[in-house]
C-alpha cells in the first residue's frame, strides 16, 4: 500500500506533510502532524504490514515500527466514498506506557 508507506515516511520526517494532505481527513492529518513534530519516528524501521477489508470501501492496516529500541504498532484506516480515491481517516500509534514521548504525540 503506497499510501501507508507515504504516511510512515511523513511520520519519520522523510516526506513533506503537504504531499499527503489531500489524502487524509482533518483529524488524521492533525494526528500525523503531531507524530511528525514529536520527532519520535525519525529513526524508524517498519515491518509486518497486515491489512483487512471490513467492507469493500474500507481498509484497516497495522504496521509494526521499531522506534526508541522498542516495537510499537501503528494503525491506519482508509475509507473510500463512491468511486473517489482512498482517504486516510485514522492514524494511531499504540505504544507501551514506557514510551512517554509517543503517548504525548
Amino acid at each position: 500500500m503506497v499510501l501507508i508507506t507515504a504516511l510512515v515516511e511523513a511520520m519519520a520526517g522523510r516526506r513533506p506533510l503537504h504531499q499527503l494532505r489531500p489524502h487524509l481527513n482533518k483529524r488524521a492529518f492533525l494526528t500525523l502532524v503531531d507524530y511528525a513534530d514529536s520527532g519520535s519516528f525519525r529513526h524508524t524501521k517498519a515491518a509486518g504490514l497486515r491489512t483487512q477489508m471490513p467492507t469493500s470501501a474500507a481498509v484497516e492496516a497495522s504496521l509494526r515500527l521499531m522506534t526508541a529500541s522498542r516495537w510499537v504498532t501503528c494503525v491506519f484506516r482508509l475509507d473510500r466514498l463512491g468511486q473517489g480515491p482512498w482517504c486516510c481517516t485514522e492514524v494511531s500509534v499504540l505504544a507501551p506506557l514506557a514510551l512517554p514521548a509517543l503517548r504525548a504525540a
